[in-house]
């Protein structure tokens, strides 16, 4: 990671047309309270965390960075694979998609899309290409260098609320209020509905790009095995599970190892699913509300969640609150982990995205010095 480094050292600057919003005093954090052996088998590929730095601890986040753009609000973020950009999509009456240069310290694009506002957002592993999404149903796919559109896909009718691209960059799945659609990336193709006319909230692709997740409005968690082929991969018959809530699923991810998911839900709770032993491995109940987003840090030992009450992070195996960040209203939208797991960016009803940062761990000197 060559550029984070620099910004961990950067307090305020110029970016284009835009410039950082001064960070203001963080608040004091309140007190707080404290798989499928058919599907999961072992994944060297998934359990190599030794290289990833350290946990920093983040009882007491630190608000480093903020970056201010054009869009009134910030309904979706993305950072790239290698964390060089950082996209902002807009909320309602604002369809508005930023990217930003984090090496070059500027915006380098800003485009409309085609409908109401910008619901998700998705780097391409390479991170040459960003998928976005938006209300009516349109998907449309972006170079980000050129900022120029690649391709429309218009056959979801409603809402497309999230996205999730394969490892290896060839697929897509998408989820709205009429479905869930599988695609082919690199041909932009329709390859399989695999539900239709059912609200969907959120998607999710595992780490080795075998399995993917679909939380219902129902509250049910619904999984499909992808078939490698020749060219490009179809999804098999969904797989059998009690994973539920007792409301719509709004946000899921799965941990880095492939063995567990971790879903949020309109009924204010998020549950930790073991998928080794198919059972519930915990539940937690601590915010106030419906939990907006969630997602689980890249070194795969914590998470943070996103609700009206502001952001807090988890262990994830124990499900011990370790930080919280208050919101003073109703801002935490969208929250995303820069590569490495040291950054969190936050975004909401205003147009500034945060990005904080946890205490450094015993790797400090090594995170804070330019990579040579």
């Amino acid at each position: 990671m060559a550029y984070l480094p620099f910004l961990l050292n950067t307090a305020l600057f110029s970016l284009g047309d835009s410039t950082l919003a001064t960070p203001q005093p963080r608040m004091p954090p309140p007190s707080v309270q404290a798989g499928l052996s058919w599907i999961t088998a072992s994944h060297p590929q998934f359990q190599g965390q030794s290289d990833r730095p350290i946990a920093p601890s983040w009882d007491n986040p630190e608000l480093f960075l903020a970056i201010e753009g054009e869009s009134a609000t910030i309904h979706s973020l993305a950072f790239s694979p290698d964390g060089r950009f950082i996209a902002l999509g807009g909320g309602r009456n604002d369809p508005r998609i930023e990217i930003w240069d984090l090496q070059q310290e500027k915006r380098i694009r800003h485009w409309n899309t085609y409908q109401n506002r910008v619901l998700a957002l998705a780097f391409s592993p390479d991170g040459n290409t960003l998928v976005s999404s938006s209300d009516g149903g349109a998907i449309e796919v972006w170079d980000v260098q050129e900022g120029k559109l690649l391709h429309r896909f218009l056959e979801h009718r409603s809402n497309v609320l999230s996205l999730a691209i394969s490892p290896d960059g060839r697929n897509l799945v998408s989820g709205g209020l009429d479905g869930i659609r599988f695609w082919d990336l690199l041909d932009y193709q329709l390859i399989q509905v695999l539900l239709n006319l059912q609200p969907i909230y959120s998607v999710a692709f595992r780490g080795d790009g075998q399995l993917i997740a679909a939380g219902t409005h129902q509250g049910n968690i619904i999984l499909w095995p992808v078939i490698p082929g020749e060219g490009t991969a179809i999804v098999g018959n969904p797989l059998s599970t009690s994973f539920q809530h007792d409301r719509g699923i709004t946000t899921l991810d799965f941990t880095p190892d492939g063995n567990r998911l971790i879903a949020g839900s309109f009924d204010a709770t998020i549950k930790c699913w073991d998928l080794v032993n198919r059972e519930l491995h915990y539940s937690l109940v601590d915010h106030p509300s419906w939990i907006k987003s969630l997602k689980i840090n890249p070194n795969g030992q914590l998470f943070a969640s996103a609700s009206r009450d502001g952001i807090r992070f988890w262990n994830i195996e124990t499900g011990e609150a370790v930080g919280f960040i208050s919101a003073e209203s109703d801002w935490a939208q969208a929250i995303a982990w820069y590569p490495d797991g040291l950054t969190l960016a936050t975004g909401g009803l205003d147009r500034i995205v945060n990005l904080w940062r946890g205490g450094m761990g015993p790797n400090q000197d090594a995170i804070a010095s330019p990579n040579p």
